[in-house]
């Protein structure tokens, strides 16, 4: 009879430490996937500041170009380098480096010539511009020629 209780009381025990292994098993894998996703999560905020800082610097070298020129968005483009395309009121540009789509809409009101810098993701070829529908970064700008009579 003592021989039974013995055998019995082994096999409880080790059934309880397997057990106890199982949970602390999975508390372990549990808590890697919460580090994993952290790390993920880092990693997606590191390259989302990487490239707003990035776009940033971008517009205000333009708005920096634009305020030199005087708010003329042809010597703008000049001081800029490369451009894609100027009208009448507006400068569209290409930075290789960041993939990045610069936009400098202006506008003149008295002598006051007020700006607006937007940079976008996007490429363009030959014969099309693409960007997507929402600016990375958006800056406002201003110039003051003087009183115009």
């Amino acid at each position: 009879m003592i021989a039974k209780t013995i055998e019995v009381s082994r096999v409880s025990k080790k059934n309880l430490l397997l057990i106890e292994m199982i949970i602390v098993i999975l508390f372990f894998a549990l808590a890697a996937a919460g580090c994993v996703t952290l790390f993920a999560q880092a990693y997606s905020d590191g390259n989302y500041s990487r490239e707003l800082t990035s776009a940033v610097i971008q517009a205000q070298n333009i708005a920096e170009f634009f305020k030199a020129s005087g708010g003329d968005l042809d010597k703008t483009a000049e001081l800029q380098g490369e451009y894609i395309f100027i009208g009448e009121d507006e400068l569209w540009m290409y930075c290789k480096e960041h993939g990045f789509v610069l936009h400098l809409q202006a506008e003149q009101d008295g002598g006051l010539i007020t700006g607006t810098v937007s940079v976008f993701r996007g490429s363009h070829d030959a014969t099309m511009i693409v960007v997507d529908d929402r600016p990375v970064y958006s800056l406002e700008v201003a110039v003051f020629k003087g009183v115009v009579e």
